[in-house]
Protein backbone atom coordinates (compact mmCIF):
# COMPACT_ATOMS: atom_id res chain seq x y z
CA UNK A 1 0.00 0.00 0.00
CA UNK A 2 2.69 2.26 0.93
CA UNK A 3 4.14 2.09 -2.56
CA UNK A 4 1.50 3.37 -4.24
CA UNK A 5 1.36 6.58 -2.62
CA UNK A 6 4.31 7.92 -4.19
CA UNK A 7 4.76 8.19 -8.21
CA UNK A 8 8.74 8.03 -8.64
CA UNK A 9 9.84 9.97 -11.71
CA UNK A 10 12.54 8.50 -14.11
CA UNK A 11 15.69 9.08 -12.53
CA UNK A 12 17.70 9.55 -15.92
CA UNK A 13 15.14 12.23 -16.83
CA UNK A 14 15.84 14.14 -13.48
CA UNK A 15 19.78 13.68 -13.40
CA UNK A 16 19.71 15.14 -17.03
CA UNK A 17 17.42 18.11 -15.90
CA UNK A 18 20.00 19.22 -13.05
CA UNK A 19 23.16 18.32 -15.13
CA UNK A 20 21.93 20.79 -17.58
CA UNK A 21 20.83 23.43 -15.21
CA UNK A 22 23.67 23.09 -13.35
CA UNK A 23 26.29 25.28 -15.34
CA UNK A 24 28.06 28.26 -15.50
CA UNK A 25 27.82 28.28 -19.09
CA UNK A 26 24.09 28.49 -18.80
CA UNK A 27 23.82 30.89 -16.13
CA UNK A 28 25.95 33.22 -18.45
CA UNK A 29 23.96 33.03 -21.17
CA UNK A 30 20.49 34.23 -18.95
CA UNK A 31 22.96 37.02 -17.28
CA UNK A 32 23.31 38.18 -20.67
CA UNK A 33 19.04 38.73 -20.88
CA UNK A 34 17.46 42.23 -20.57
CA UNK A 35 14.96 40.41 -18.26
CA UNK A 36 15.60 41.27 -14.77
CA UNK A 37 14.52 37.51 -13.52
CA UNK A 38 16.32 35.61 -16.03
CA UNK A 39 19.51 37.36 -14.29
CA UNK A 40 18.89 36.66 -11.02
CA UNK A 41 18.09 33.09 -12.22
CA UNK A 42 21.75 33.21 -13.65
CA UNK A 43 22.92 34.53 -10.60
CA UNK A 44 21.31 31.52 -8.48
CA UNK A 45 22.24 29.10 -11.06
CA UNK A 46 25.83 29.99 -11.04
CA UNK A 47 26.29 29.67 -7.63
CA UNK A 48 25.54 26.48 -7.35
CA UNK A 49 27.20 25.03 -10.32
CA UNK A 50 30.41 26.13 -8.11
CA UNK A 51 32.22 26.80 -11.36
CA UNK A 52 34.24 29.85 -12.30
CA UNK A 53 33.62 31.32 -8.65
CA UNK A 54 35.85 34.38 -8.89
CA UNK A 55 34.07 35.31 -12.43
CA UNK A 56 30.85 35.14 -10.26
CA UNK A 57 32.23 36.74 -7.32
CA UNK A 58 33.56 39.73 -9.86
CA UNK A 59 29.56 39.51 -11.49
CA UNK A 60 28.06 40.40 -8.18
CA UNK A 61 30.76 43.31 -7.19
CA UNK A 62 29.95 44.78 -10.15
CA UNK A 63 26.13 45.01 -9.82
CA UNK A 64 26.16 45.96 -6.41
CA UNK A 65 28.15 48.86 -7.41
CA UNK A 66 26.17 49.79 -10.55
CA UNK A 67 22.78 48.05 -10.73
CA UNK A 68 19.85 50.21 -9.82
CA UNK A 69 17.52 47.51 -9.75
CA UNK A 70 16.45 46.18 -6.31
CA UNK A 71 15.92 42.89 -7.11
CA UNK A 72 19.10 42.12 -8.49
CA UNK A 73 20.84 44.13 -5.54
CA UNK A 74 19.28 41.78 -3.14
CA UNK A 75 19.80 38.00 -4.73
CA UNK A 76 23.71 39.94 -5.20
CA UNK A 77 23.63 40.57 -1.64
CA UNK A 78 21.89 37.41 -0.75
CA UNK A 79 24.50 35.08 -2.66
CA UNK A 80 27.50 36.87 -1.47
CA UNK A 81 26.94 36.85 1.51
CA UNK A 82 26.11 32.97 1.19
CA UNK A 83 29.53 32.15 -0.19
CA UNK A 84 31.40 34.04 2.87
CA UNK A 85 29.47 32.46 5.38
CA UNK A 86 30.11 29.32 3.67
CA UNK A 87 33.84 30.04 3.04
CA UNK A 88 33.91 30.32 -0.57
CA UNK A 89 35.24 33.60 -0.34
CA UNK A 90 37.97 34.15 2.06
CA UNK A 91 40.04 36.82 0.54
CA UNK A 92 39.93 39.56 3.34
CA UNK A 93 40.03 42.46 0.63
CA UNK A 94 37.02 40.82 -1.40
CA UNK A 95 35.04 40.87 2.20
CA UNK A 96 36.09 44.48 3.20
CA UNK A 97 34.69 45.58 -0.70
CA UNK A 98 31.26 43.19 -0.10
CA UNK A 99 31.10 44.93 3.26
CA UNK A 100 31.35 48.44 1.77
CA UNK A 101 28.76 47.59 -1.09
CA UNK A 102 26.24 46.66 1.26
CA UNK A 103 26.27 48.64 3.70
CA UNK A 104 23.36 50.80 2.75
CA UNK A 105 19.83 52.57 4.23
CA UNK A 106 18.28 49.90 1.49
CA UNK A 107 16.35 47.77 4.11
CA UNK A 108 16.62 45.15 1.66
CA UNK A 109 20.03 45.01 2.03
CA UNK A 110 20.78 46.23 5.03
CA UNK A 111 19.86 42.83 6.49
CA UNK A 112 22.78 41.31 4.76
CA UNK A 113 25.19 43.51 6.00
CA UNK A 114 24.04 43.10 9.36
CA UNK A 115 24.00 38.89 8.87
CA UNK A 116 27.24 39.65 7.36
CA UNK A 117 28.69 41.62 10.26
CA UNK A 118 27.25 38.99 12.59
CA UNK A 119 29.34 36.59 11.04
CA UNK A 120 32.59 38.12 10.69
CA UNK A 121 32.21 39.28 14.70
CA UNK A 122 31.77 35.23 16.10
CA UNK A 123 35.10 34.36 13.86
Amino acid sequence: MINNLFEYEDEDDFSNTVADVNTSKLAKELLKSTDINKKIQGLYVWSSSYEDMDELISIITNFLESESDMAIRYACAELVVGLIRSEYITDESIIDKIKVLIDTDEEEIKFYYELLMDFLNEQ
